[in-house]
């Protein structure tokens, strides 16, 4: 019963991120966000009026110019005009100079026939935090759908609420009413309206019960439910009105569910390469989409950290330093040293800006050392196959002044100490990376990650990070809420 809560605490909160195109911002009171019924129907019927008026007046136009035409070309040419279906072309030919004029004139529609250019269709906002578009189903409706995979889904037979599964002797389906009744009390109800009675597969229409009522918070909005696999999609509907004339969009009901403080936003779009941009669409700007495939759409779900997804090494982005997740649940940190120590291309090594040259440095392709004066310097073992062509690749540091200085000064720099670990050195071409190997501990929770030891990053121990994983790499949000991208890299 506790999952069930916690999923209607989750359900409320993610309502309150359609107020933006990925932006979090403050929900209006439920006052300001309820909009009668009457108010709703007589903003719909004057927009009916108005475009109607518009076309009846579009038409008569087009009769009249056309007419006009038609005379003049039988009069001077005897040529009959030839209309497409898109495209009307007047030719007309002057007697006394033999000049041909062409008048083209081409309108696109919401349902053009060019797939590209046409805006009909589902959409998604490219966003880290949360998956959710625009389904323009006609010339004129609208709906606004969110991505639930990551709370609720179904998994083959079974249902799945934040990562548990659900007593199935709560759940009952005819093939038409999908309903869940715990303790004689009805959680969800929702019947399809589409779809094979055979699977779950299909749209629903929610009715009732507890989750129903967190999440239908707009008065004349109806919640459907999408199931395609184990994708699910909320979709509100009968909420938002559209249309198109060339370049310009018009969409109607934004204020009813928090998106825009205007009831009509008049603005331009445009498509292109599968790119669809609606301009100035609220306060922070133009609204940037994706065209949307639930066939082969990667769900939420689909970007929970695993036990398998997130071994390797991850660089965090904008930054110098990075975590390597071990497959016994170890971790190691390593850091950018390159401005410390480096490998310069005529074979010097280069240490705190002192230049050791070639004959300086002992290396047989398996030990690396630098003795001055019977002092060492440092000492390091390659890791792998002996190769004395090149400095490329993992050592082990062994010991030297310049390990038990400036290797021990990058450690403590993240808490670590550098004596009770082993630490490698990474050498890339020019760049180099010191690594820690062992610093933390962590474990994958229901695609969440636990830590211990990385508390110096702002990362407390045994707290539950929130994570996934995108096409940038991992993102973790650390105690001061903020997100860091950590990208994959090859390195060894």
């Amino acid at each position: 019963m506790k999952k069930l809560i916690a999923l209607l605490v989750v359900c409320t909160m993610m309502t309150g991120a359609f107020a933006s195109c990925g932006d979090d911002k403050q929900n209006e009171s439920s006052a300001e966000k309820s909009i009668s019924e009457a108010e709703t129907k007589a903003t719909e019927s004057d927009t009916e009026e108005e475009t109607t008026e518009k076309e009846t007046s579009t038409e008569k136009t087009t009769r009249e110019k056309t007419t006009e035409e038609k005379t003049t070309t039988e009069k001077t040419t005897e040529e009959t005009t030839t209309t497409q279906t898109t495209t009307e072309k007047t030719t007309t030919k002057s007697a006394t100079t033999n000049k041909t004029t062409t008048t083209e004139t081409t309108t696109k529609s919401a349902d053009d026939d060019e797939s590209e250019e046409s805006i009909l269709g589902m959409w998604y906002i490219e966003d880290d935090d949360l998956t959710m578009g625009f389904d323009f189903k006609d010339k004129s409706n609208l709906s606004m759908w969110i991505d639930i995979t990551d709370v609720v889904h179904f998994s083959g037979n079974d249902f799945i609420i934040d990562g548990d599964v659900l007593n199935p002797d709560s759940i009952s389906y005819d093939g038409t009413t999908f309903s869940i009744n715990v303790d004689g009390q009805d959680l969800w109800t929702m019947t399809k309206e589409s779809g094979s009675t055979d699977s779950y597969d299909g749209e629903y229409k929610m009715v009732s019960g507890i989750m129903y009522d967190s999440v239908a918070l707009y008065e004349g909005v109806d919640v459907y439910v999408i199931v395609k696999g184990d994708t699910m999609l909320a979709d509100y509907r009968n909420a938002l009105t559209y249309s198109v004339d060339e370049d310009k969009i018009a969409i109607i009901g934004l204020d009813t569910i928090d998106f825009n403080e205007k009831e009509t936003l008049d603005t331009t779009y445009e498509i292109k390469d599968g790119t669809l941009t609606i301009k100035d669409f609220d306060e922070d700007g133009d609204c940037i989409m994706k065209r949307f495939d639930i066939t082969t759409f990667k769900s939420e779900n689909d970007n929970k950290i695993t036990e398998e997804n997130i071994i390797g090494a991850w660089r965090l982005s904008d930054d110098k330093y990075g975590l390597r997740f071990n497959e016994n649940g170890t971790g190691n940190l390593f850091v950018d040293s390159t401005e410390m120590l480096q490998f310069a291309d005529d074979g010097n090594f280069i240490i705190s800006n002192t230049y050791f040259e070639p004959e300086e440095i002992n290396y047989d392709g398996t030990t690396f050392s630098i003795d001055i004066d019977d002092t060492d310097m440092l000492t390091m073992t390659r890791n792998g196959d002996s190769n004395p062509d090149s400095f490329n690749g993992k050592y082990t540091i062994k010991s030297g002044a310049y390990y038990d200085g400036m290797i021990d000064s990058i450690g403590d720099s993240f808490g670590i100490e550098s004596e009770d670990v082993v630490v490698y050195l990474i050498v890339d071409g020019e760049k180099t990376f010191v690594e820690f190997a062992g610093v933390f501990i962590y474990s994958v929770e229901k695609g969440s990650l636990v830590f211990e030891g990385l508390e110096n990053i702002g990362i407390s121990d045994g707290s539950l990070v929130p994570c996934k994983m995108s096409e940038n790499g991992i993102i973790l949000t650390g105690d001061n809420k903020e997100k860091r991208t950590f990208e994959k890299t090859d390195l060894q």
